[in-house]
């Protein structure tokens, strides 16, 4: 079944892969390798049947992103670099 993969959005974009989804865990999805490779496993929320769905939570996932950044920044500014006590004092 082709699902659409969010997990890597704000660094490689929506993927899209061939996956199983078995009956006893339908939240994950499996992505089978080679004998000599790992499988991937893909949990709710990191992947979507349809594009529509994919494409929505990429935007909710930028949108989070955005807003940690700007709070981060929000800090950053706020910083103060105001000498107080030496790490290590000076000898006497």
């Amino acid at each position: 079944m082709e699902i659409y993969i969010t997990k890597y959005a704000l660094t490689r974009g929506i993927l899209t892969a061939d996956a199983e989804i078995s009956e006893e865990a339908p939240e994950v999805a499996t992505i089978r390798r080679s004998a000599s490779q790992s499988n991937e496993y893909f949990h709710k929320n990191e992947w979507f049947l349809t594009q529509a769905n994919a494409q929505f939570n990429a935007e909710v996932r930028k949108h989070n992103k955005l807003e940690s950044l700007h709070k981060q920044s929000v800090n950053l500014e706020r910083t103060n670099f105001l000498t107080t006590n030496p790490l290590y004092p000076k000898h006497q």
